[in-house]
């Protein structure tokens, strides 16, 4: 009977889809959110490099000019010596012990400041690479590997433009747009899909052949109106699309002058630590000079504490921008995107 008061059915369905265009762009779409995805991790990546060795700069500086300090502690104790010997010996009076006295404390400040600093600065640097904070860290004087190159800026700015992933992100975006705006206007396109059934059926729960049955379908699928929403998908992909497209010329424009600001500021600071260097050869000539003429009591102890305080303020400064160069060249490594993830 065809119509029967009790029945079952009972059967396995494979449906194999011949065309849907909907399943092919909601796969692309799935492919780049993704690579987005991926490329927040090298993002991340990226920053956590320039931090780590920004930080690592700062501790050598810091472990220098505490070397620095200590130093010059000893060579302060030694004129704090020799003033005492010349007030005992009648010839300077007690004022020369004051002053030395008083150096001496300045420099003990500076060292306190710069043990603080540098212990700090070591914890900040284990922490960034997951360790325990009191590890010890090693002492790497020769920074070469560090040396950016000799490129132009044009040379940095495409390789930023080339490589950086906050562009790559934004190239996504669009393509996820422009996916989206094809599922929208493949609703107006048929569905075709290929079904296969095999079952059982009958007023009674019998499973022999009796009562067995296969069938194989085409089915086409067709929406012809949908109220409207499909069209107002597709507009709304589109406006997606064009609102992609502006934000990555505008990232373009400040990745460009990010690149030519870190590039400026490398150069500045590579003709600072040339001067800086200059500075300290000239400074140390000068106390070299006016050591030999304190020591000899030509010269005062006031004039053989302003050279001293020269030198020391050259050696701190070449320090300084010694190591600010070398981080300044791990910021235009990390915004011209020197570095390429696998």
């Amino acid at each position: 009977p065809f119509l029967r008061k009790e029945e079952h059915e009972t059967k396995i369905r494979a449906t194999q889809v011949i065309f849907q265009p909907a399943l092919f762009y909601n796969q692309k779409i799935k492919s780049d959110l993704k690579s987005m995805r991926e490329y927040d991790v090298s993002i991340y990546k990226r920053q956590l490099i320039s931090e780590i060795k920004t930080a690592y700069l700062n501790y050598l500086k810091l472990e220098q000019a505490k070397r620095l300090y200590v130093s010059t502690m000893e060579l302060l104790k030694e004129n704090l010596r020799v003033s005492a010997k010349l007030v005992e010996n009648g010839k300077a009076t007690k004022e020369i012990i004051y002053r030395a006295q008083t150096e001496l404390s300045k420099i003990e400040q500076e060292l306190e400041d710069a043990q603080a600093n540098s212990t700090q600065a070591q914890y900040y640097f284990n922490h960034l690479r997951n360790r325990p904070l009191q590890d010890t860290i090693r002492i790497e004087e020769n920074l070469s590997l560090l040396d950016p190159g000799n490129e132009d800026a044009d040379a940095y700015i495409q390789s930023s433009l080339a490589n950086r992933e906050e562009l790559k992100q934004l190239k996504e975006t669009i393509e996820v747009a422009r996916h989206a705006k094809g599922a929208a206007g493949s609703a107006f396109l048929p569905g075709i899909l290929v079904v296969g059934d095999y079952g059982y059926q009958g007023e009674e729960y019998n499973l022999n052949p009796d009562y067995d049955y296969w069938m194989v379908s085409g089915i086409l699928q067709w929406n012809l109106f949908n109220g409207f929403q499909d069209h107002s998908k597709r507009q709304q992909a589109k406006m997606d699309e064009e609102k992609a497209n502006l934000v990555l010329q505008e990232t373009e424009k400040l990745l460009t002058m990010q690149v030519q600001k870190s590039y400026d500021n490398l150069q500045v600071a590579a003709k600072a630590r040339i001067t800086s260097e200059e500075r300290l050869k000239a400074a140390r000539e000068s106390f070299k000079i006016i050591n030999k003429k304190y020591n000899e009591g030509l010269v005062s102890q006031i004039e053989f504490i302003d050279a001293h305080n020269s030198l020391i303020s050259a050696e701190i400064g070449q320090i300084i921008h010694k190591y600010d160069y070398y981080i300044c060249a791990a910021e235009l490594e990390r915004v011209a995107a020197l570095w390429i993830f696998e």
